[in-house]
């Protein structure tokens, strides 16, 4: 059996050993639990629902965009004994203790704020020599607390954790860390299988093939005709279920989609998943990446309860889950064409566009910056949503290692306008007064060009 502090470290695992007694000593009548309202978070708040279930606990689940004054108000009105905050809380710490009451915060994002009153509890990865964006999920800190009050029974919610995190792209290159030790043990005890696939999503091939948006095939995805003639060159038959499409075929159709997206300037790790190894979920038959889609798109799209329930495995919400899936990824593919088609604006040191909707704001950021934008600087999507502006930021890792900090660049030109920013170097959000926006974009621009050495 792998242990907690086999999987977390000794530092994180003493962290999370406090919290779950912390909680146990609470005895709490009601546990609170706040989660970020993405496929992570919202495995994340799932996991945590299920631990305080199974441990007897009575919990009431919520998933939200952000912790702003709306939120913490409504928190600060509410019964509960205790507060559990995943995905989020490190940026609100403060305000989150101002609210007296016991609070337990389970985050992988940069922190913010300053002191932890003694009454706030707060495991963040980052605080223990783990890389937040790439290491370990939300979900995978649920799950750890979830290891942390119950050591041999919760193995069976990894799956949750591991969807998590390939929500947030912590797979590219291969699970790390915290996450690959999940992984493996996962693998040991037969909870996930790896499989070799097309890294695609569809009943046929052609279907797969034509409905993508990741990967996004330029030229491509969202074109019939042009699926079929690539199908037929290949000689590979469109009308043959994705899963039974034999080796000679995935080696064929694997090879040509992996040469179209290197042509098309996607980065290696990218263009690789085109075909490979996947992880299976046998308990419940599905692949764990298409899994992560679906509850991202339930949630992208409002039903965060259809999301949760889903990953509790309610048959009735995991069906509308595969539906939503659908209606999101059309939604997506549109916008990503109209996106190929017109390209974005540029300033020196960062690129934009503005999206047609802000649930679809931050894949666009996401999926174009992969597979359509040119990858010399980082992209914003802007989305004027009534009196503040939503922002979605996204770089790539060679611009990280550059030095570009999109959490960094948030957060400062955000509090700079009035508003509030942070996330990960790679991908990070803000929201500020509307009004604002020139004068924002134009202090990210420069905020960039100094992290890269090209400012002034």
């Amino acid at each position: 059996m792998t242990s907690l502090p086999e999987v977390a470290g000794e530092g994180l695992s003493q962290t999370l050993t406090d919290a779950a007694s912390y909680i146990r000593s609470l005895q709490p009548r009601l546990v609170r639990a706040v989660s970020h309202h993405d496929v992570d978070g919202i495995c994340a708040g799932s996991i945590t629902a299920m631990a305080m279930a199974r441990a007897g606990l009575r919990v009431h689940t919520s998933f939200w965009g952000n912790m702003g004054s709306k939120e913490l108000e409504r928190l600060a009105s509410e019964e509960w004994d205790v507060l559990v905050v995943s995905d989020m809380g490190s940026g609100q710490a403060d305000s989150l203790g101002e609210l007296q009451r016991p609070v337990i915060i389970l985050d992988h994002h940069i922190k913010q704020g300053g002191d932890r009153p003694a009454h706030l509890v707060e495991a963040n990865a980052n605080d223990f020599g783990l890389e937040g964006a790439k290491d370990v999920s939300g979900a995978s800190m649920s799950f750890l607390l979830a290891l942390a009050l119950d050591p041999e029974g919760a193995w069976d919610l990894a799956p949750l954790a591991l969807a998590g995190a390939i929500g947030d792209m912590q797979h590219v290159d291969g699970m790390r860390s915290v996450n690959a030790v999940i992984e493996e043990e996962a693998l040991r005890r037969g909870i996930v299988e790896r499989r070799r696939s097309l890294g695609l999503s569809g009943t046929t091939v052609l279907d797969a093939l034509v409905m993508t948006t990741d990967p996004y095939f330029r030229g491509l995805s969202g074109r019939q005709a042009e699926a079929e003639v690539l199908l037929e060159r290949l000689g590979v038959d469109g009308s043959v279920p994705l899963e039974r499409l034999d080796e000679r075929d995935i080696r064929a159709l694997g090879s040509s989609l992996v040469v179209l997206l290197s042509g098309n300037g996607v980065q290696a790790p990218f263009a690789q998943r085109a075909v490979g190894t996947r992880l299976w979920w046998p308990v419940r038959g599905a692949w764990l990446d298409d899994f992560s889609n679906q509850v991202n798109a339930a949630g992208r799209l409002g039903e965060t309860g259809v999301a949760s329930g889903a990953c509790l495995g309610h048959p009735l919400h995991v069906e509308r889950a595969v539906a939503a899936r659908e209606d999101f990824r059309d939604q997506v593919r549109a916008g990503l064409r109209t996106l190929e088609e017109r390209g974005t604006e540029r300033l020196e040191h960062i690129q934009w566009f503005e999206p047609p909707a802000r649930h679809i704001a931050g894949p666009l950021a996401g999926l174009g910056m992969i597979y359509l934008f040119p990858k010399d600087v980082p992209v914003l999507s802007l989305f004027p949503d009534g009196t503040n502006l939503s922002v979605s930021a996204r770089a790539t890792d060679r611009l990280v290692a550059r030095g570009v900090d999109m959490a960094n660049a948030m957060s400062v030109a955000a509090g700079e306008a009035g508003g509030r920013g942070g996330g990960h170097p790679v991908a990070a959000g803000a929201t500020v007064p509307v009004d604002t926006r020139d004068a924002f974009v134009e202090r990210v621009d420069s905020i960039v060009g100094e992290q890269m050495g090209e400012g002034a």
